[in-house]
């Protein structure tokens, strides 16, 4: 059985193999490329031969978007299917990256609500974006809520922090870099994390500027 090359789509950027002038199979240009050999052989060698070099193109394929920034799997299994890349083989190669460390869907996950919370987008928005890359709602939705209830221990932490300078430090002058050192010590014996003793004396600092200005 022989393999011949169809006309490429230059709008889809796919082509098709034809065996006894019927189509046989669709390919995508950035899998297969543009002229893949298959030897003149029975159907069964030909499947063989299809299922190998899908398997090294779409690997090529992952490998390139890897080396341009981090992706969740989901994104990419969804990239593989757009270009045709059977199920079968598309599993298979991301369950090998990620056994090989290149994939860390919880990092990235994690990762990409840190950053557009960074950026003031809401939890409701972020779940949005996360479901149009192709991650469930189930996953996306448990990866909020850890940041919600992180988040929710943190105001927690600020606010009892903003309570002790109003009250047990109150009369410490935080100008003095001593005096301050010795209330950023007291409030870390407390159980206060550093990043957030720092943050809530910058805000005080910056209101208390603002009221010298006005």
């Amino acid at each position: 059985m022989k393999v011949k090359l169809g006309d490429i789509d230059k709008y889809k950027n796919t082509y098709s193999l034809i065996i006894d002038e019927e189509v046989w199979q669709t390919v995508h240009l950035s899998i297969f490329g543009r002229s893949p050999s298959f030897p003149n052989t029975t159907e069964e060698e030909l499947n063989s031969r299809f299922e190998l070099l899908e398997y090294k193109g779409a690997k090529a394929f992952v490998l390139r978007r890897l080396s341009q920034k981090n992706y969740h799997s989901q994104e990419l299994l969804g990239a593989l299917a757009k270009r045709s890349v059977s199920k079968v083989t598309a599993v298979r190669i991301i369950s090998e990256f990620t056994a090989q460390g290149y994939l860390n869907d919880s990092g990235w996950l994690s990762s990409f609500v840190r950053t557009l919370r960074s950026q003031r987008f809401g939890f409701k928005s972020i779940l949005l974006k996360l479901m149009h890359r192709g991650i469930t709602k189930e996953e996306a939705s448990e990866t909020i809520e850890i940041f919600r209830e992180s988040e929710s221990e943190e105001d927690n932490s600020k606010s009892s922090i903003e309570k002790l300078l109003d009250s047990r430090y109150r009369s410490r002058d935080l100008s003095d870099r001593k005096e301050r050192d010795k209330v950023i010590a007291g409030l870390m014996r407390k159980g206060h994390d550093l990043k957030d003793i720092f943050e809530v004396l910058k805000l005080r600092k910056s209101r208390e500027y603002g009221l010298k200005e006005s």
